[in-house]
């Protein structure tokens, strides 16, 4: 590749990084914003999917919350443990990783509802704020390709620009999953009895009941 390819492709990351901060700075609904951003990267990542996972409050598990060339029927409803996954991989070790037939690898795991049969090479990055995990940022493709260090910094980068955006989601109580799929990461687990966001399922279920409850408690 020649210098001046090289600076290019440079200049097209920085481009790619300042659209992707423009788009978190002017954030009104952190769904939408999300969805944006997977198709700015995908577009200029020249991938055939791209994909953002969050991690969820209990912090074991990952639920699809914005994609663009998985279905768009699966947000909300992929789900994966760290151990389990490729983008449970990347979530457990905190690291990227490149796997380039992603199906032969032995943490591969396939989702029936989320359409990956046609995909092979697999790039995800962590995405990381304050040094704490936030979710995954994921680039696939059907056709095999390398992704290098270069593709490495790059993918990585882009995921610090949205952290702030996959934060806000979060903290706005996991907008991709209705309540009742979030409960079943609580069982065996009394943490969620002292914290906010996760008492805010059970009012969700039956404010009614929950006002009940804290009258007579």
């Amino acid at each position: 590749m020649s210098s001046r390819d090289v600076a290019r492709d440079e200049d097209s990351a920085l481009w790619t990084l300042e659209e992707i901060g423009r788009l978190v700075s002017t954030s009104g609904n952190a769904s939408e914003t999300l969805n944006n951003i997977v198709h700015l990267i995908q577009r200029r990542f020249e991938t055939d999917v791209c994909s953002v996972y969050l991690l969820e409050p209990d912090r074991a598990n990952l639920v699809l919350a914005a994609t663009v060339g998985l279905r768009a029927e699966s947000v909300g409803r992929v789900r994966m443990r760290l151990t389990e996954g490729l983008a449970g991989l990347v979530a457990e070790l905190a690291k990227p990783q490149f796997v380039a037939d992603a199906a032969t690898h032995p943490r591969f795991k396939y989702f029936p509802e989320a359409g990956e049969d046609p995909y092979r090479s697999f790039l995800g990055v962590p995405i990381v704020e304050r040094s704490l995990l936030q979710g995954v940022l994921v680039v696939q493709t059907i056709d095999a390709r390398t992704f290098g260090a270069e593709d490495m910094r790059l993918l990585t980068m882009a995921g610090a620009q949205l952290a702030p955006i996959v934060t806000e989601a979060r903290t706005l109580g996991q907008f991709v999953a209705p309540a009742h799929q979030r409960l079943g990461a609580l069982a065996n687990n009394l943490w969620w009895s002292w914290d906010p966001d996760t008492t805010s399922l059970f009012r969700e279920l039956d404010p009614v009941l929950w006002r009940t409850r804290l009258v007579t408690s």
